[in-house]
């Protein structure tokens, strides 16, 4: 999010697209025929709102705050806003045709600003009206503010023991592995799962006290912090919880501690929690808390269950608390915010799903923010564990404190390792007893390529635009494609169907063999071609071209090489070179076209490596995408490389170092070793 750190007051905006799309939609004649009143405004506009807005030519992108898309979590970021009444006006173009336009998130986010007072608008009169006629009274009234230093008028919305939380992932979306010590846990409850919540920290609040911050919806917080605080803090948290939750919800808080400790107290200490209990509540609040608490503790016996006792007070632990506001009053949706931004590491969240909850749209945006997912130019991720009733919770708790003792940090997994250390969009990791160069090892090396594969192009290949598909040559790739029609007769997978768009298949290099054989690059795009369906663009020239020549490649080959490094997938191999690489046994081709086995490591479709990954110059050159290509591709996530066993690894290196690979399919074995 974009924030030019402005004085002014916050208006909030959000269209879809059939209110923002056509030049006379709502939201884009509101935004040029009120520029100069909007200008007054710090303005803040989900992507997509952000860039029709500064489309209109009449604003500057710092008079804007740009926040994500609405599907990628801007919603959740606005409703922030709304639930930290750090906003004056919310306005919100919908045109009820668009698909979409009434999920769960633009219901929680209006129905916030309603719960909150924040001056919802959502037609294109009330929003005229509200610039003609109110703004410059919001004007008037947040100039006052600053000047008296007065906040908006409310409950503080963060705790006063509030820190910051750090990010649980990495960029390009691998997980930051912090030990408990560093991580956030989240604590939300129904009220009548309040109960529910207690006795699960209760259970293991040593555990759960080794973590960096435990925030809490406004209720569930203060009743956990009031049981575990010492007796002389009541008070105090009792006029923060009424500051900050209301006299009624802090009343129902006050009742339902004193329930807890009547049920869970014995003892010795039982009659004097009674006598505090009776002075706190009074006759009439006494009564009908002792009953259910009486009630409460017969269920116990019926059940013939020994009672828990509270393991209370620990100060250490009630002071890491942090009760954000209840969940009506955006206490969820600020959660989801800290799990949108990966501030937040774990979530028990006790659901009552046998009543309906007033604020069940915030709900439903926690639950979808945690689920949040994207991938475009950087991998996007909400990356938190959420467990959702009080018998997982216990089980998560439980099978976590044995498995991260204190200060200790978790060992990422290999593919997060992998993917973390060579910058990759994937990685696909196959098992085996060998790791030794066998038929079978390339066979199930090339059937992991074909699922990802087959994936892939079916997300990749979309109507109304071109996609170009680079193939490499060998018996790898030629194996990758025969792997993919078994899987496909063994029902793997949905049959192909033909691909949207126009999809090109293209070989990688020219034909390098004398004889002509089924490894030929464009023998096996033209396979793939007879399997998917689109076309083939090949070659004219082939195998090798005199480094010393000028103008040696035609035109439309040059064209061809261009539009590679630009293709959406590519999948190739790498092997060592020495004596026994296919080019020198098997091609009859001139060994002065090849550079000294010395300074050259390995291939990747015929670029020579060394063992940085830098290209090896020899007297030719193969016909086809070189190093630099390949490098361009890779960085934008199109290189598939498959390559493993032990006599790749050091081929498979020397391509990762030289950033040639986006996607990496290999064995376990040479995984460890790359990281090695």
């Amino acid at each position: 999010m974009t924030n030019p750190e402005t004085n002014k007051p916050k208006l909030l905006i959000m269209a879809s697209w059939g209110a923002r799309g056509d030049p006379s939609s709502p939201l884009l004649r509101f935004v040029r025929d009120h520029a100069g009143t909007l200008r007054q405004f710090e303005v803040h506009a989900t992507e997509g709102t952000y860039h029709s807005i500064l489309g209109t030519g009449l604003y500057k992108k710092d008079e804007v705050v740009s926040h994500r898309s609405g599907p990628e979590g801007g919603v959740v970021e606005m409703a922030a806003l709304v639930a930290r009444r750090d906003c004056e006006v919310f306005i919100f173009f919908s045109d009820p045709k668009d698909h979409g336009s009434d999920v769960p998130e633009n219901r929680a986010l209006q129905r916030l600003c309603k719960e909150l007072q924040i001056r919802l608008i959502t037609t294109l009169a009330g929003a005229e009206q509200c610039v003609v006629y109110e703004a410059k009274g919001v004007l008037k009234e947040h100039r006052k503010q600053r000047r008296s230093k007065k906040r908006r008028s409310g409950p503080t919305i963060l705790p006063p023991n509030w820190r910051e939380g750090l990010q649980n992932m990495r960029r390009r979306g691998e997980p930051a592995y912090h030990q408990i010590e560093k991580q956030t846990l989240a604590l939300i409850s129904h009220d009548k799962k309040k109960e529910e919540m207690v006795l699960f920290v209760n259970k293991h609040h040593d555990f759960l006290s080794c973590f960096h911050r435990i925030l809490t919806t406004g209720t569930t917080g203060y009743l956990i912090k009031l049981l575990f605080s010492q007796a002389s803090h009541y008070d105090a948290l009792m006029k923060e919880a009424t500051d900050k939750l209301g006299e009624r919800r802090s009343q129902e808080l006050e009742e339902n501690f004193w329930y807890i400790k009547l049920v869970y107290c014995d003892g010795l200490d039982r009659p004097g929690i009674e006598d505090k209990a009776r002075i706190r509540l009074k006759d009439t609040r006494y009564g009908r808390v002792a009953t259910r608490a009486q009630d409460r503790r017969v269920e116990w016996e019926e059940h013939e269950k020994v009672i828990p006792g509270l393991t209370g007070p620990d100060q250490k632990f009630a002071n890491n608390i942090m009760p954000l506001p209840s969940g009506p009053q955006g206490g969820d949706v600020l959660i989801a915010s800290e799990v949108l931004n990966n501030r937040c590491d774990a979530v028990v969240f006790i659901q009552d799903p046998g009543t309906a909850q007033p604020h069940d749209p915030d709900i439903r945006l926690f639950e979808r923010t945690c689920q949040f997912w994207s991938i475009g130019k950087d991998i996007k991720q909400a990356y938190a564990t959420c467990v959702s009733d009080a018998q997982s919770a216990d089980l998560w708790a439980q099978r976590l404190k044995k498995a991260f003792p204190p200060n200790h940090r978790p060992i990422p997994h290999l593919a997060h390792r992998l993917r973390q250390k060579f910058k990759l969009r994937d990685v696909i990791l196959v098992d085996g007893k060998s790791d030794k160069d066998a038929d079978d090892l390339g066979t199930r090396l090339a059937r992991a390529c074909a699922g990802y594969l087959h994936r892939r192009l079916s997300v990749t290949a979309k109507k109304g635009r071109d996609v170009r598909i680079g193939v490499g040559h060998g018996w790898t790739i030629r194996q990758v494609l025969e792997e993919l029609k078994k899987m496909n007769s063994e029902d793997l997978f949905l049959k192909p169907r033909p691909l949207p768009g126009r999809v090109i298949w293209s070989p990688l290099v020219g034909n390098l063999t004398v004889v002509f054989t089924n490894r030929e690059a464009s023998v096996i795009a033209n396979d793939f071609q007879k399997y998917y369906g689109g076309e083939v663009e090949a070659f004219q020239a082939g195998g090798f071209v005199d480094g010393n020549a000028t103008d040696a490649l035609p035109k439309d080959d040059e064209r061809l090489i261009q539009g590679l490094a630009k293709a959406d997938l590519m999948i190739v191999s790498a092997a060592p070179w020495n004596k026994n690489a296919t080019l020198i046994k098997k091609t009859a081709l001139s060994h002065a076209f090849f550079p000294k086995f010395r300074s050259a490591l390995g291939t990747m479709s015929v670029v020579f490596l060394d063992r940085d990954g830098a290209k090896v110059k020899s007297s030719h050159y193969a016909v086809g995408l070189e190093h630099e290509g390949f490098q361009k591709a890779a960085k934008r996530g199109s290189v598939i490389l498959v390559c493993g066993g032990a006599s790749r690894r050091a081929t498979a290196l020397a391509a990762l170092r030289g950033g040639l690979v986006s996607v990496l399919v290999t064995t376990r074995r040479t995984a460890e070793y790359l990281l090695r």
